[in-house]
C-alpha cells in the first residue's frame, strides 16, 4: 500500500539498450483540476525561463516585412457584402474573384486552420482592403515573420544589433526597437500590399459552418515580398555586419512568382546560406509559412532546406512537407488531383497532429536532408515545430546548439501569454495524457518531456501550450 504513495520508476529499454527514466507522479500527488495542472505547467516553465540568456549579439533577418491590416472575419465579408449561404469551401490555390476569396476563407474557416493565400486579382485587392478599413476596430500593425522576428529579439537583447531586410512605412518603422537597423536603400511600401488578417474566434457561425477553434485566415496581393525586391541588398550587407545568425523568412511569397523565377531566387538563397564568406561561422536558420502548393513547398525542401542549420515551422508547413518528400501518398497523381490530394491528406493528418505523428514527420526531414547534405557544406541540425497545443524543438545529438530547454520554455509562455496574457485558457496537452515515443506522459511539475532517437541520432524536447480560450491576438506568436 506504501508504494502506491511514492514516485513509480519506468524504465522503458530503447535501441542499443539505452535507458530513458520517465518519473510519473502517483494520481493521489497529481494537480487535481486541469485548471490545476494548467497552472503548475505554467508555473514550472516560468522557473525554467528565469535565467535566460540571449546568445547572439549580431542577428540578420530577412527577408519579408509587411504591413498587417487586422481586422475581424466576418466584418470584412459583411462589408464585402457576401451572402454566407452562397460559399462553396474548396482551398483554391490563389484567389482571382469574390467567390473564390469566399470559398477558401470557408474551408478553412470551417477546419479553424491558419492558412494564407494570394489575391491576384489588383481590383479585388483594393475592394477588400477597401472593405477591411470600414470595419470597426481594425488596425495596421508591424508585419512578416522577418519583422516579427526582428522586434522580439532586438526587445530580448537591448544590447544587440539586429539587422532587418524588409520595406516598411516610415510610421510602422517607428513602432521597432532603435537596435534594428534597415538594409540600405530600404524604401516604403504601399499600403494596397498590406496583409490583412482576417481573425475569428471558436464556435463563430458563418452560413452553415462553425468555426472548431480560434483562427486566422490572411489574403494579400503583396508584389514587394512576392519578388523579394530586398534581398539583393540584405546579401550584399552581410558581408560588412557578420552576422553571428541569420534567420531567412517569407520565400513562401515567391509561390505567386514564374517558375524560372522561384528556381534563381531558391537558388540564390541556397548558395548564400551554404558557401558565403560572410555567413561561414554564423547559423542559418529558416522559417517556413503558409504556401498552397505542396510542388511549391517540395522545391524549398528539396533545394533550401539541406543547406541550413536550423528550420521552423507550423503543424501544416510540416503536413506540407511530410507529403511532399513520401512520394507514395501522392498516388502518382500530379497538378491539381496532386494538390487535393495534398490538402485532403493534410485536413486528416496534420490538422492536430499527435504528438507521435509529429515526430515521425520531422525524422522524415532529417532523414531527407541527410542524403541531400553535401561534403563541407552546412546542413540541417536542428527543427522547431510549434502547434497549437505544443510544439517540439528536436536536435541531433552533435548540433551546434545549446540545450533548448531554455529556448522551448521561452517559445510556449510567449505564445500563450501575447495571445490571451494567460487569462482564460486551456492545456489540452496535457489533458489529452498522449504517451511519447518512449512510453512517457505528460507531468505539470515537470512539463518539458526529453526522449532520445538512438537509431537516427536525435534528441526531442517537447513542451505543452497554454490554448486561449478568446484570444485577442492569432498573429506573431
Amino acid at each position: 500500500h506504501e508504494l502506491q504513495n511514492m514516485w513509480k520508476v519506468l524504465s522503458v529499454v530503447v535501441v542499443a539498450a539505452a535507458l530513458l527514466i520517465a518519473v510519473l507522479r502517483d494520481p493521489a500527488t497529481k494537480p487535481a483540476t486541469p485548471a490545476d495542472a494548467a497552472a503548475t505547467a505554467i508555473s514550472a516553465l516560468q522557473k525554467i525561463t528565469k535565467n535566460a540568456q540571449v546568445h547572439y549579439q549580431r542577428l540578420a533577418i530577412g527577408y519579408n516585412t509587411n504591413v498587417d491590416l487586422i481586422v475581424d472575419a466576418l466584418g470584412v465579408l459583411k462589408a464585402l457584402r457576401v451572402d454566407p449561404t452562397s460559399a462553396k469551401p474548396h482551398p483554391h490555390s490563389s484567389l482571382k474573384s469574390l467567390q473564390e476569396f469566399h470559398d477558401t476563407f470557408s474551408n478553412f474557416f470551417s477546419q479553424g486552420s491558419a492558412a494564407e493565400r494570394l489575391i491576384e486579382n489588383d481590383s479585388l485587392c483594393a475592394d477588400i482592403v477597401a472593405a477591411a478599413q470600414r470595419v470597426d476596430h481594425h488596425e495596421f500593425y508591424i508585419g512578416g515573420n522577418a519583422a516579427l522576428m526582428a522586434k522580439r529579439f532586438a526587445l530580448a537583447a537591448p544590447s544587440s544589433r539586429v539587422l532587418l531586410a524588409g520595406w516598411l512605412p516610415e510610421n510602422l518603422r517607428a513602432m521597432l526597437p532603435q537596435n534594428v537597423e534597415f538594409v540600405p536603400n530600404a524604401q516604403e511600401q504601399p499600403i494596397s500590399e498590406a496583409h490583412l488578417i482576417m481573425e475569428y474566434q471558436k464556435n463563430v457561425d458563418w452560413g452553415e459552418h462553425t468555426s472548431p477553434r480560434a483562427n486566422r485566415f490572411i489574403a494579400h496581393c503583396d508584389a514587394t515580398n512576392a519578388e523579394l525586391k530586398p534581398m539583393p541588398e540584405f546579401h550584399t550587407a552581410l558581408e560588412s555586419f557578420k552576422p553571428e545568425a541569420v534567420v531567412l523568412a517569407g520565400l513562401h511569397l515567391l509561390e505567386r512568382g514564374a517558375e524560372d523565377f522561384q528556381d534563381k531566387a531558391l537558388a540564390t538563397v541556397a548558395d548564400t546560406a551554404a558557401s558565403s564568406a560572410a555567413l561561414k561561422t554564423a547559423v542559418v536558420h529558416l522559417e517556413l509559412a503558409s504556401v498552397a502548393s505542396t510542388d511549391f513547398l517540395e522545391k524549398i525542401s528539396a533545394r533550401v532546406v539541406p543547406f541550413v542549420d536550423s528550420l521552423g515551422l507550423n503543424e501544416q508547413e510540416l503536413g506540407h512537407v511530410f507529403f511532399a518528400l513520401t512520394p507514395s501518398l501522392s498516388g502518382g497523381v500530379s497538378g491539381e488531383a496532386r494538390a487535393v490530394k495534398a490538402a485532403d491528406y493534410i485536413q486528416k493528418e496534420f490538422r492536430d497532429p499527435s504528438v507521435v505523428k509529429t515526430v515521425e514527420a520531422l525524422t522524415k526531414i532529417f532523414t531527407f536532408s541527410a542524403t541531400h547534405a553535401k561534403q563541407g557544406v552546412r546542413s540541417i541540425s536542428r527543427i522547431h515545430f510549434h502547434s497549437l497545443k505544443f510544439h517540439i524543438i528536436v536536435q541531433k545529438k552533435d548540433a551546434p546548439f545549446t540545450d533548448p530547454t531554455i529556448a522551448l520554455a521561452a517559445g510556449s509562455l510567449i505564445a500563450t501569454g501575447q495571445a490571451c496574457n494567460f487569462i482564460d485558457y486551456d492545456l489540452p496537452y496535457a489533458s489529452e495524457n498522449e504517451k511519447l515515443p518512449d512510453g512517457s506522459s505528460f507531468d505539470p511539475s515537470s512539463p518539458i518531456n526529453k526522449f532520445e532517437d538512438e537509431k537516427n541520432g536525435l534528441v526531442f524536447y517537447v513542451v505543452p501550450v497554454g490554448v486561449c480560450r478568446k484570444p485577442g491576438k492569432t498573429v506573431g506568436l
